[in-house]
């Protein structure tokens, strides 16, 4: 899956995001090695609404 990134986010009622901020998909948490948002590992589910 590829994401464009840099959409600002623009949750509903719901906190659900509409405007495609990667943010949401990203942990928190900084890598052990580059003590950064590690960005090119991430494991998504997608389902179709």
């Amino acid at each position: 899956m590829a994401l464009s990134e840099g959409a600002w986010y623009a949750p509903d009622k719901d906190r659900i995001d509409h405007s495609g901020c990667i943010n949401v998909l990203t942990t928190q948490r900084p890598s052990p090695l580059a003590k950064g948002n590690p960005q090119h590992s991430n494991l998504v589910q997608v389902e179709r609404l």
